[in-house]
């Protein structure tokens, strides 16, 4: 029996089943890890399970339940003129403050509002994809000195807020009332 192996939930992309030398002392002893097979110069976020079984079939099960995060728009906000964010600074910070974890592609595709599909036509008009690591530079010193936000970094993956740095972040969001 064939099981079918979902797409990334992240990026769409095929994913694959991947099985190698268990760390046991059994030289025959194999596990199996199911990893997004994207060819994109960002790395996926969902790029591999890190999570490994003693079976094929519970590896793809475990890859098969995970959800797709929810697409919404960006909510507005209203962050503290002392902050002194520019509009880009601010768009990179609405980003990684809705969710958990944005790697430097999802901020880049919001940011330039870059949608799946879009062709390479303009990509002379387009700034570099490192601009964002140049963005997230300017934020960090930024909220850290403004408000004692502290902005990660996950090397060559994105970028992410603490939950109780986020919480104070999206307390900045417009909830449709004047301020």
């Amino acid at each position: 029996m064939t099981e079918t192996i979902k797409p990334c939930p992240f990026c769409g992309a095929p994913a694959s089943v991947e099985e190698f030398a268990a760390a046991t002392s059994d030289p025959k002893a194999v596990s199996f890890s199911v990893g997004c097979d994207s060819e994109s110069e960002e790395a996926c976020m969902g790029y591999q399970c890190f999570t490994t079984f003693s079976r094929r079939a519970d590896a793809i099960a475990a890859w098969n339940k995970r959800a797709a995060p929810k697409e919404e728009p960006l909510a507005e906000y209203f962050f503290p003129v002392e902050w002194r964010l520019t509009a880009s600074e601010a768009t990179v910070l609405r980003v990684i403050a809705s969710r958990p974890f944005a790697s430097s592609g999802f901020i880049y595709d919001k940011l330039y509002n870059v949608k799946a599909g879009d062709g390479a036509g303009n990509a002379r008009l387009m700034p570099e994809r490192h601009i964002i690591s140049v963005f997230v530079t300017k934020l960090r010193r930024k909220l850290s000195q403004a408000a004692g936000i502290g902005l990660y970094v996950v090397s060559g993956q994105g970028y992410y807020l603490r939950p109780d740095h986020r919480e104070v972040v999206n307390g900045y969001k417009f909830n449709g009332e004047a301020q």
